[in-house]
């Protein structure tokens, strides 16, 4: 779907972000590094943009190519920012939990 296309954009736009780094709690050396921030950024994106991609709080726009989504962005105006509880639930639903808080996998990731 196009929210998969668009969800690896993101995931691949902010793997090397200082915040999302910190938030992972990596070393620099670790093998899987590249996997391992793909999958959080890819979730936290998830997370952050769900309501823009169902057009339910803003808008996703994406660029294509002939056969692709190459490029993605999100938009929504101040007045609909505000979280709800019903939209953290929704996604929680949907995406499931960050890999930091899964027990098979929170010893993958640092402390944050």
């Amino acid at each position: 779907s196009d929210e998969d296309y668009a969800l690896d954009i993101l995931a691949d736009a902010f793997k090397d972000d200082p915040m999302f780094s910190w938030m992972a709690g990596l070393e620099e050396d670790d093998p899987e590094r590249d996997q391992k921030m793909y999958k959080l950024c890819r979730i936290l994106n998830a997370y952050v943009n769900h309501r823009y991609f169902t057009g339910s709080r803003g808008v996703a726009l994406g660029v294509r190519t002939t056969e692709s989504l190459v490029g993605c962005m999100t938009l929504a105006p101040s007045s609909c920012s505000k979280e709800r509880t019903v939209d953290h639930i929704i996604a929680m639903i949907k995406y499931g939990a960050p890999p930091m808080y899964k027990s098979k996998e929170k010893s993958k990731y640092g402390p944050y």
